[in-house]
């Protein structure tokens, strides 16, 4: 069993921005074999058995927000959420990052009265691990505007892989301004002067409420010869704010 401690860097699961309470999170990754060693062979034989990944996060709440998003994503088999997480605490464009569908498998709170409110969250996941690059970052500073990212150079989809698309749109500092929306696209081109983009992946618009978004294109169906990628993020309303974490790649699956 392989296991990365991960620390510093922004940590969101559904637009949640668990990494402002986390103090730490593990990754643990599980794979059984099964004896499958007959009378005619030679020697031992195994296949595959059993596969297993969990996320095990540790950290504080400071109030009863924080208490209600614990609340809101609790349960066994609950709700699949998409996680994003930067490889790089600057978790600036280009960085490496990985994403993956989850679900919250326990949520234990505590703490007394007075003292910081701890928590203990397990969430399972299958095995699509995606591996990719941060695109878009402004967590620090919110985007109030359409966002154009940089290319990157991911290669051309081809089968057996995935292209993916992960949005978040974080609840801290949250969203703000009078109808605001934002819809995030990933394009692709043949090189990286975008003269001829074409939209391969389009995630469905967020308003008002945090949230996090997860797509992807099956290179097996849909095979892209393009090698060079983007997002945009394209932002409307009044007065708009949005504090965004979007990553994006190909990966096998």
């Amino acid at each position: 069993m392989a296991k990365s401690v991960i620390k510093g860097m922004p940590f969101l699961v559904g637009g949640h921005r668990l990494s402002k309470h986390t103090m730490s999170a593990t990754l643990d990754y599980s794979a059984e074999e099964v004896d499958a060693t007959c009378w005619e062979d030679l020697s031992l034989r195994a296949v595959p058995g059993l596969f297993g990944r969990d996320i095990a996060v540790e950290g504080a709440f400071a109030g009863d927000y924080e208490f209600e998003l614990l609340n809101s994503t609790s349960g066994a088999g609950g709700t699949v959420m998409p996680l994003l997480l930067p490889l790089a605490p600057s978790a600036a464009f280009n960085t490496p990052a990985v994403a993956q569908d989850v679900w919250l498998q326990s949520a234990t709170p505590g703490g007394a009265r007075g003292e910081l409110q701890k928590f203990n969250q397990t969430y399972s996941a299958d095995l699509d691990l995606l591996v990719g690059k941060i695109f878009v970052n402004s967590l620090t500073t919110p985007s109030t505007s359409t966002v154009t990212s940089n290319g990157i150079n991911l290669g051309a989809l081809t089968a057996g892989f995935l292209a993916w698309l992960n949005v978040q749109a974080a609840d801290i500092p949250g969203i703000l301004g009078t109808t605001p929306q934002v819809v995030v696209t990933l394009e692709s081109d043949v090189d990286n002067t975008f003269t001829t983009p074409i939209v391969r992946l389009t995630a469905a618009a967020i308003t008002t409420t945090a949230n996090g978004l997860l797509y992807r294109l099956d290179g097996d169906t849909t095979p892209v010869t393009d090698t060079w990628w983007r997002v945009v993020a394209t932002i409307t309303g009044t007065t708009p704010s949005y504090p965004l974490l979007i990553g994006a790649g190909i990966s096998a699956g």
